[in-house]
């Protein structure tokens, strides 16, 4: 038998790996990206610091958005922003383009695994809100050194250019699979 919580919880550890997603899986491409659009190496580090600024700032408004307007629908506020900018900063030209964009990428990744643990302390029992935050914590973790891997796979073998690759492309997935695709047809093997 299906119990919808067990929904919540997936939908819950979805957001949480995403937003950490948005922190790690451009680490690896980072130099390349900074080369891309002319960021300094500072400048480029900075910009892990701009995105946990966006996570952090707005944190305690995530809940009264929540709590005013509906779950639904600042989850999916959260995911427009967080899809959304990282669209911007996938066609970023500037460096300051870039940054704005993470910032406000932050603001939606915040916004993710503030909802992803809303959600899960609406839905679970007292005797069960241990096990369904440890899951989450779990996803956290594997998102924290799994999206590290998965860049750098996605760099090395898939051969993506760094114009739509890194966190960005969970915003733009379409390029992604394509620029996948045009790599492996059978036009490329032979």
């Amino acid at each position: 038998m299906n119990n919808p919580r067990n929904g919540t919880t997936v939908l819950s550890c979805t957001l949480v790996f995403l937003a950490q997603l948005g922190s790690t899986l451009c680490l690896p491409v980072l130099p390349q990206i900074g080369n891309d659009i002319g960021l300094t190496e500072a400048i480029a580090s900075l910009s892990l610091v701009v995105f946990f600024a966006g996570c952090a700032a707005p944190l305690l408004v995530w809940g009264v958005l929540a709590d005013r307007c509906g779950r639904r629908v600042a989850v999916v506020t959260a995911l427009l922003l967080f899809s959304m900018a990282a669209g911007v900063a996938a066609n970023a030209a500037t460096p300051s383009v870039f940054l704005a964009a993470r910032a406000i990428q932050g603001v939606g990744a915040g916004g993710m695994a503030v909802l992803g643990r809303i959600l899960i302390a609406d839905t679970a029992s007292a005797a069960d809100l241990a096990k369904r935050m440890s899951l989450l914590s779990f996803t956290f973790v594997l998102a924290l050194g799994g999206g590290q891997f998965l860049g750098g796979v996605i760099q090395d073998f898939f051969f993506v250019a760094p114009s739509f690759y890194d966190d960005r492309s969970l915003g733009n997935c379409p390029s992604l699979i394509h620029s996948m695709h045009s790599h492996f047809s059978p036009r490329a093997i032979v």
